[in-house]
């Protein structure tokens, strides 16, 4: 069988490091790390940790030059051997337990999660539902007919399986939801979005880049030095992470030279306003909506870039005073909302309470340019977008904007290899899970056998920040019981999570992560609290 290939992009080094440790099997105890470009000296850097700190052994390094896109690159390929015993072998007889609270719900790590399904995957076909409830935009339920009947469950939405080493996805046509009946006081706002949730996780994986990604990293890779202001939608679709940083690390215009050498992401204040309205956003039992996912993901974000530990060269920036203009036109959209639910309730319709995000595109490049004029930059320097209207206009205030333009999406009961989709980097089972968990909320897996099946959510009601951070997933207890009974992998479960754990504190700077996450979860706490006195 063919020795398993983790290609290395600009992504989280200890999240790379757990994917690759899922590729080992009982077939294959070698794994082939290959870096291109930019991506060499990670190559080799995670090729020692495996070394280290999992006790593998290099077997053959090879560095040789191949074209990528039309340009040669520096390519190595490093190649890891497990044959002997590792440091985080499972122990003969143990039952691989993990530590479980008193709750019937735990949150579990990235590793756990990584390891258990990519387990699983070795031996089942899987298919991937979406939400137990049909809910809209606004995280309202859809109504159910006359005689009280409950909705239908989750129409599936893609299978999931591996062939010869490979990950392979189908989509499969997704059901409608159900119609409201007539003279049920149906909205505009009532239309259903899994579709839209799918695409939105999939793009967030790296899976699908925009149609434009090349073009947006060769503009970028002319300068040594580049400032980079960033709309609110490119935060909410994590492009920084998911797309921009693994492209920059392909291109070099440059032989020998890797360009640029220095990001300074500029995030407007209003931005951040508009992140912060989106993140309280909540149904009235208390639980993040769509819309409130999203924020909290956005803030996800920022807080990834910040850590500036794991990837050098970036730096970011919050510019621009708050409005206190956008905070009183927000709290009359709250006392508007407000009114309309108490009428709504009088006639006995079922609300929700939901913040509306403001719209302040002319305050945030505003705040983009004062930056620019304070730092006396400007070649180099560029507004990002997702809005084309945002995109023009930008450009007839003097900016230079770059549109991430839409990415090209498979066609139903399409077979994709996950490996061949992307251009940029590898596909990542555990950060699919998570997406699919943010889009959703919660989401369901069941073996094609239908013998096995479990659900996952995401942190719903936005306890704590750290388990946005660390991402973090929910799983009921008998599900993950199940889970750990059948796992046959290699690797000691509690281990792999102190690994993961261990290194992740060397790549944060945890007094500040600490403390704001403290600060983060006592305001959560009092929004909560807030809402159940009302």
């Amino acid at each position: 069988m063919e020795t398993p290939q983790l290609l290395i992009s600009d992504r989280k080094t200890v999240d790379l490091l757990i994917e690759g440790l899922s590729l080992i099997t009982e077939q294959n105890d070698q794994l082939k790390l290959v870096g291109h470009g930019g991506n060499v000296t990670r190559c080799v850097e995670i090729g020692q940790m495996l070394c280290e700190e999992v006790g593998a052994s290099m077997v053959d390094t090879k560095v040789s030059s191949e074209k990528v896109f039309g340009q040669p690159l520096a390519k190595i390929e490093i190649t890891v051997s497990l044959d002997a015993r590792t440091k985080l072998d499972r122990e003969n007889g143990t039952d691989h337990q993990i530590a479980r609270g008193p709750s019937k719900q735990e949150f579990v790590n990235y590793s756990t999660y990584q390891l258990l399904i990519a387990d699983l995957l070795e031996r089942h076909s899987l298919v991937v539902y979406g939400s137990k409830t049909y809910t809209n935009k606004n995280g309202q339920k859809h109504k159910t007919d006359g005689n009280h009947q409950p909705p239908p469950p989750p129409s599936p939405l893609f299978t999931l399986y591996k062939r010869e080493g490979k990950h392979y996805m189908k989509l499969l046509p997704i059901r409608k939801k159900p119609q409201d009946k007539p003279g049920q006081n149906s909205k505009p706002n009532s239309k259903d979005r899994t579709g839209d949730n799918l695409r939105e996780a999939l793009s967030r994986c790296g899976l699908f880049p925009p149609r434009n990604w090349h073009e947006i990293a060769n503009k970028l890779s002319k300068h040594d030095d580049v400032v980079l202001g960033l709309d609110t939608n490119v935060l909410r679709n994590a492009f920084v992470t998911a797309q921009l940083l693994p492209s920059l690390s392909l291109v070099e215009p440059k032989k020998y030279v890797h360009t640029p050498n220095w990001i300074l992401l500029v995030v407007p204040g209003t931005t951040m306003f508009e992140l912060e309205e989106a993140a309280n956003a909540r149904t009235e039992g208390g639980q993040l909506n769509y819309t409130g996912r999203a924020g909290f993901r956005a803030l996800q974000e920022i807080l990834t870039l910040s850590e500036n530990v794991d990837i050098s060269g970036l730096s970011l920036l919050i510019a621009g005073e708050a409005d206190p203009v956008l905070d009183a036109k927000s709290e009359l959209k709250s006392i508007s909302k407000g009114i309309e639910a108490l009428n709504n309730n009088s006639r006995g319709h079922h609300s929700y309470k939901v913040y509306k995000s403001s719209s302040g595109d002319m305050t945030i490049r505003s705040q983009f340019k004062n930056m620019l004029r304070q730092l006396d930059f400007h070649k180099g320097a560029y507004f990002i977008t997702a809005d084309k209207t945002n995109a023009a206009l930008a450009l007839a205030e003097g900016l230079q904007p770059i549109f991430v333009g839409s990415p090209e999406y498979p066609r139903l009961n399409q077979e994709i290899c996950l490996e061949e989709q992307s251009p940029i980097q590898q596909f990542s089972l555990g950060k699919l899970l998570y997406e699919l968990a943010v889009a959703f909320g919660d989401f369901r897996i069941t073996t094609k056998d239908k013998s096995f099946s479990f659900a996952l959510e995401a942190d719903k009601k936005g306890e704590s920040l750290h388990n946005w951070l660390h991402k973090k997933l929910r799983i009921h207890n008998s599900d993950l019981n199940k889970l750990v009974n059948q796992y046959r992998g290699r690797f000691d479960l509690k281990k792999a999570v102190s690994l993961y754990q261990s290194l992740t504190k060397d790549f944060e700077t945890v007094d500040w992560l600490a403390e704001l996450t403290h600060a983060f979860e006592e305001e959560v706490e009092d929004f909560i609290n807030e809402e159940e006195m009302i």
